[in-house]
């Protein structure tokens, strides 16, 4: 993602308009083949020598703040070699005072490299580099292989993902025939754990034509706590809006202090770079799904419906969806995670005006932290629980099993 310095942005009438380039520029193509180039052969390099014929090359371009910034997206795809996990400063110290000693005695070494040696001697890890824990001495070890017309696009879509970064909210409107495209773009909202509002748009609906739904996504300027964090997970959800045919958004973002409107929408061309998220499952759920797995219950985890539809065409987003194999009941569970705080009694509410609900709700207690009252209208619900970081397996079996009493002691 690129830094304040380097956005380049024009502003007319209150409207950001991010300058893009065009991937297919034969120049902009040659400096980038010029950059990858040289990181690749630099591998084994040190860091400082890497940067200094990097320069050479990104000085020459007229527009350094398009050089520099392209130079940003392809310096994120590589990766440095860290300092052992140790004290240099202290083994310098001690290094230094040995070396005072020797010079201080009556016969020194005849030659430097003869002095250097004796001095070093028995120094494992300064014997590598005296001074190798310092950012300029360390070595690129390797580069995402990323082809040239690749990195201008991805160069396009971090302009607007480094507006998006003070976007105080975000608001889209997609539109889809794949289902299997929409479950992905709502699995990139859960998965970066966005303070998300979703519902189908009203009116009349073309003809054949997919339905249109609205997500109004809170931005880090609204959020209290850890707005940093929230602002870049914002922004890393950005590109998974690219992937659909129909797309728009509107955001307030902050460029130099002025308050500003950025408008989208597909036919900006701005491509995702996220082609194999889909195949990725966090670590999290993996784990839960292997623990629920070979637990023993009559519950399953299946594939169930990429949302649900609320009351006044409100959409949610299910973490999980189960079936009881036995009796052939289906439920949903939404998960709340810091940040969604604000959504839990609204959500408890909803559940309770409409007994046909399907929907059971999973709260993290850093959400209801010091508010008692929340916290026991949680546990008193069927099919509602506390977790901490993650939600156990027992927890949800137990949920599930609780909501199904509850249910079957209506009919």
């Amino acid at each position: 993602m690129l830094t304040r310095d380097l956005l380049r942005c024009r502003t007319a009438g209150g409207i950001a308009r991010p300058s893009f380039v065009d991937p297919r520029d034969p120049q902009l193509l040659h400096f980038a083949s010029q950059l990858i180039a040289l990181y690749t052969e630099n591998i084994g390099s040190k860091r400082a020598d890497v940067e200094s014929a990097a320069a050479q090359i990104v000085n020459a371009k007229r527009d350094l703040k398009l050089a520099r910034g392209i130079q940003k997206i392809l310096e994120d795809r590589c990766s440095y070699s860290s300092s052992d996990d140790c004290d240099y400063p202290a083994l310098r110290r001690a290094l230094f005072t040995r070396t005072a000693a020797l010079f201080r005695e009556a016969e020194l070494p005849g030659s430097i490299e003869a002095f250097h040696e004796r001095a070093i001697e028995g120094e494992e890890i300064l014997a590598r580099g005296v001074y190798a824990d310092l950012p300029e001495n360390e070595r690129l070890t390797g580069m995402k292989k990323i082809f040239p017309s690749e990195l201008l696009e991805r160069y396009n879509t971090s302009l607007v993902q480094s507006l998006l970064l003070s976007s105080s909210e975000l608001e889209a409107e997609i539109a889809e025939e794949d289902p299997a495209e929409l479950r992905r773009v709502f699995k990139y909202l859960k998965f970066f754990r966005l303070l998300c509002r979703a519902e189908l748009v009203p009116g009349k609906k073309e003809k054949n034509a997919p339905p249109r739904i609205r997500l109004k996504i809170d931005g880090p300027a609204s959020i209290l706590e850890n707005s940093q964090k929230y602002g870049l997970q914002l922004a890393s959800f950005f590109p998974a809006l690219c992937r659909l045919k129909r797309w728009r958004i509107a955001s307030e973002v902050k460029v130099q202090e002025r308050s500003l409107k950025l408008k989208l929408d597909e036919t900006s061309a701005l491509k995702c770079h996220y082609a194999n998220f889909g195949a990725y499952i966090p670590e999290e759920i993996r784990m839960f799904h292997d623990a629920f797995r070979k637990m023993e219950t009559t519950w399953e985890i299946i594939d169930r419906v990429p949302y649900l539809r609320m009351k006044n065409n409100q959409l949610i987003f299910p973490d999980f969806s189960f079936r009881n194999s036995a009796t052939g009941r289906e439920f949903d569970l939404e998960l709340f995670h810091p940040w969604h705080a604000g959504r839990i009694a609204e959500r408890l509410d909803e559940i309770a005006s409409d007994p046909e609900s399907t929907l059971l709700i999973g709260v993290d207690r850093a959400c209801v932290r010091g508010d008692d009252a929340l916290q026991e209208r949680i546990r008193a619900a069927d099919g509602c629980f506390l977790f901490r970081n993650f939600p156990g397996v027992e927890n949800v079996r137990k949920a599930l099993d609780a909501r199904e009493m509850r249910d079957a002691s209506l009919l």
